[in-house]
């Protein structure tokens, strides 16, 4: 019998109840894919930086350069930037809201949030979470499609099918960083 794609896990999500031997080994080979210039490594962990607030400026850098070869870069990059440069939050909205509407992004999305989350839930790092408070005014005046941040977690298909940049980066904050 064959897993389902969503039952299938990436080798770069680590399971926190590994055993010194198996950690180990992990990070050997993990270090090793770094030196050896493998975008999934380097992104993994220039991600986890990211979310330690460690060297911020250096590892948006990376994700930037690696976005020319590694779409999920871009959609890392974008969701970084706007949590550490607040003044570009509208340009990174609008960045993201134009990749996803190429399916090539849509298919990365699922991917990228879940390595963000399970990198914020991991328990070597101390938690950071942005203002998820609602960054869109028309989702705190509750309007129709617009993203109300307490009404409702949102899911996937509702961050592909809004039409507003501000509601979708809020709801891929939302996906990442909320304790729901």
């Amino acid at each position: 019998m064959h897993a389902r794609q969503e039952d299938w896990h990436p080798s770069h999500i680590r399971v926190n109840c590994w055993d010194r031997w198996a950690y180990s080994k992990f990070f050997g080979f993990f270090e090793h894919c770094k030196r050896k210039g493998i975008y999934q490594a380097i992104f993994y962990d220039s991600c986890r930086h990211l979310l330690e607030r460690s060297e911020i400026q250096n590892n948006l850098n990376t994700l930037q350069q690696l976005s020319i070869n590694h779409s999920p870069s871009i959609l890392g990059f974008y969701v970084f930037k706007s949590i550490y440069e607040p003044l570009s939050l509208e340009e990174c909205a609008t960045a993201i809201h134009n990749h996803l509407k190429s399916i090539h992004y849509r298919a990365d999305l699922r991917w990228v949030v879940k390595v963000l989350r399970n990198l914020y839930e991991s328990k070597t790092i101390q938690r950071y979470t942005p203002n998820v408070g609602g960054i869109c005014p028309l989702g705190k005046l509750r309007l129709s499609n617009h993203f109300f941040v307490q009404s409702w977690h949102p899911i996937f298909e509702e961050v592909l099918s809004a039409t507003c940049p501000l509601c979708r980066l809020q709801m891929i904050w939302c996906m990442i960083f909320d304790e729901h």
